[in-house]
């Protein structure tokens, strides 16, 4: 697998209504101001029009695809950290070391470990 861009990645919130407006936020590296920016990825403007709690909800996607670099490099810290009640066995782990070591497969295309 290929690695993804590396952290952090930010948050550009479009302020506008116009109906030809395609996407409400986008995420990308690097500054915009700085002349260095690069969108990564856009979330689309919602069919559901542009109700003040469908533009929060599509903020609120953005921001957290925004952290996804940060969360992936926590949950792989805290795997490395696992201590299980059982960790002397490798196949018994608790439900929140499974869920992170499922999430790390996810985040890498690959199966998940568990």
């Amino acid at each position: 697998m290929a690695d993804h861009t590396p952290g952090p990645w930010s948050v550009e919130i479009e302020d506008h209504k116009a109906p030809d407006d395609w996407y409400s936020a986008a995420i990308g590296v690097g500054s915009a101001w700085g002349g260095t920016y690069r969108t990564l990825a856009r979330v689309p403007q919602s069919e559901h029009g542009w109700s003040a709690e469908v533009q929060a909800r599509e903020a609120a996607d953005a921001r957290l695809m925004a952290a996804a670099p940060e969360l992936l490099a926590a949950l792989i810290a805290l795997e490395g950290d696992c201590w299980c009640p059982w960790h002397a066995e490798p196949d018994h782990h608790t439900a929140p070391c499974l869920q992170a070591r499922a999430a790390i497969a996810k985040a890498r295309g690959e199966a998940s470990r568990d």
